[in-house]
């Protein structure tokens, strides 16, 4: 497969695309995007899901973890960490809490 293609099958929303950078193969494995809007501007923009669907969407997402991680007693770590811009926010936040600047600007 040429790499166009394979940046087209990207594209296309394909799942587990191998694109060839400087002699190595990087999988880009499926997502979901996490935010998505179900009201703008006061009208619905998507139907509700059911619980039903929710649950079971879950339970799928929930399988893909190793059992290392998803056991209670001594799990291991899962890292994850804030975008920049939280991260900024939340810090400018905490420091205005502690009086150590004054109030944040924006949202």
């Amino acid at each position: 497969m040429t790499r166009a293609e394979r940046l087209a099958n990207l594209a296309s929303g394909a799942t587990n695309v191998v694109e060839g950078v400087n002699q190595r193969e990087i999988v880009v494995p499926p997502y979901t995007l996490l935010l998505q809007p179900a009201m703008r501007g006061g009208t619905r923009v998507r139907e509700p899901q059911p619980l039903s669907a929710a649950r079971d969407r879950v339970q799928s997402e929930l399988t893909a973890f190793h059992a290392g991680i998803k056991r209670l007693v001594n799990p291991h770590r899962y890292p994850v960490g804030l975008e920049r811009g939280l991260h900024e926010r939340r810090t400018a936040l905490v420091l205005a809490a502690r009086g150590e600047v004054s109030e944040p600007d924006g949202p």
